[in-house]
C-alpha cells in the first residue's frame, strides 16, 4: 500500500513515500519561507523520481502541528487538495506524538519545539507516555529533565537532545495509528495552534 507522508512544522520542507510499511524514499528542503514553493516541487520530484502513478496513492500522511503556524497551514492544505482529488484518505498527525514515537526513552522527558522569542512547543512524558497537555510557555517552565528538541538553541543556552521534525516520523506513526486516525472527513482535520500560556 504506497503512500505519501509530509511535514512543514518546522524550517524544513520534508516528504516521504512509503510502500506498506518501507520507506522508498526521502526528499528535504530547509530553505527558509518557502514551504509553498518547495512542498508542490518536492511532491512531484518524489513522484516522478519512483514511477509513481497518483492512482496507486492510497492515503495521505500530515503533520498537524503544533509547530510554525504558516507551515502548518500550507501542508494541511496542500494535503487536503490532493486527498480531495484523489478521494483518498488523510491520516492526521500531532507533531510531538510523532516525534515521541521515534524515541525509546525511559523515565520522565520533555518533546520540545521552538516556537518564538523564549518560547518553545513542549509535552512531559514518562516512559514513553504523556505526562502533561501539551503547551506553549517559556523554556524556562521546564523542570531538569532530559529535553529532546529541535531548534532550541534559538531560546538561548539550554542544552537539549537534537531530534528533527520529518516525514519519515509522520509516516511511522501513521502506519501504526491508521486505523485511528484515518479520514476522509477532510473539513475535520485542523492544525494544532497552542496559545501561549498567560
Amino acid at each position: 500500500m504506497k503512500f505519501i507522508a509530509i511535514e512543514t512544522i518546522t524550517d524544513i520542507c520534508s516528504i516521504s513515500l512509503f510502500n506498506d510499511d518501507k520507506k522508498i524514499d526521502l526528499l528535504e528542503s530547509s530553505e527558509n519561507f518557502a514551504h509553498s514553493k518547495n512542498l508542490p516541487l518536492l511532491f512531484n520530484k518524489i513522484i516522478k523520481k519512483n514511477k509513481i502513478l497518483l492512482s496507486s496513492l492510497k492515503f495521505l500522511a500530515i503533520s498537524i502541528g503544533p509547530g510554525s503556524y504558516t507551515g502548518i497551514k500550507i501542508g494541511v492544505n496542500f494535503t487536503k487538495g490532493l486527498a480531495y482529488s484523489l478521494n483518498i484518505p488523510i491520516v492526521p498527525v500531532n507533531s510531538i506524538d510523532s516525534l515521541n514515537f521515534s524515541i525509546n526513552q525511559k523515565g520522565k522527558y520533555y518533546i520540545a519545539l521552538f516556537s518564538h522569542k523564549d518560547y518553545i512547543f513542549y509535552q512531559k512524558f514518562k516512559d514513553g507516555l504523556a505526562e502533561s497537555d501539551q503547551l506553549c510557555d517559556r523554556v524556562l517552565k521546564l523542570d531538569k529533565y532530559k529535553i529532546f528538541g529541535y531548534q532550541l538553541h534559538n531560546t538561548g543556552k539550554i542544552k537539549y537532545n537534537k531530534i528533527q521534525p520529518s516525514s519519515l516520523n509522520t509516516g511511522y506513526y501513521a502506519i501504526e495509528n491508521y486505523k485511528k486516525l484515518a479520514t476522509k472527513d477532510y473539513g475535520s482535520i485542523t492544525s494544532i495552534c497552542l496559545s501561549k500560556v498567560n
